[in-house]
């Protein structure tokens, strides 16, 4: 378990607010590898897994954008499942140069596995804040995904 934090110094500029936000993905991330490493899993991978749906999957641009990853990243990923036979490339029907990634029945039950135990220790983790905290917590990050998604689209600064 790390060291505690003190977390109620103030916090007084956007950039500090950034610094802990950063902080705390890399920790989730450490985290989420940790998780992982007993399914033998990396990060990519389990977000590519989390990406398909049961029966129609996804195109490996589709998943590249999704993923913010290379083209050659998702291949590498997609063939590192496909050889655990949790994948497989089928042709998208609707254009017959692509393929789609699908999973496979046993990539359903490996998938279906490693979401819950992520889950669960996901749960372990929020639990430590109380139910009022994880509802500002949730509101929060919400706001400031709304706020990130106008300023992308030039409606927040006026561009």
């Amino acid at each position: 378990m790390p060291p505690a934090i003190n977390i109620s110094a103030p916090v007084k500029t956007s950039h500090e607010h950034y610094q802990w936000i950063q902080k705390v993905y890399v920790m989730l991330d450490d985290y989420d590898r940790m998780i992982l490493e007993e399914y033998q899993l990396n990060t990519s991978q389990y977000r590519t897994l989390l990406l398909l749906d049961d029966e129609c999957g996804e195109r490996l641009t589709t998943i590249s954008d999704r993923l913010l990853l290379s083209k050659s990243t998702i291949t590498r990923v997609i063939d590192e499942l496909e050889y655990r036979n949790w994948v497989k490339r089928i042709p998208d029907p609707e254009d017959r140069r692509a393929l789609r990634v699908v999973l496979t029945p046993l990539g359903l039950k490996k998938k279906k596995i490693v979401c819950d135990a992520h889950q669960q220790a996901l749960d372990e983790v929020f639990q430590t804040l109380d139910r009022h905290q994880q509802e500002q917590l949730d509101g929060l990050l919400k706001s400031l995904y709304s706020c990130l998604q106008l300023s992308m689209d030039g409606n927040l600064t006026g561009n």
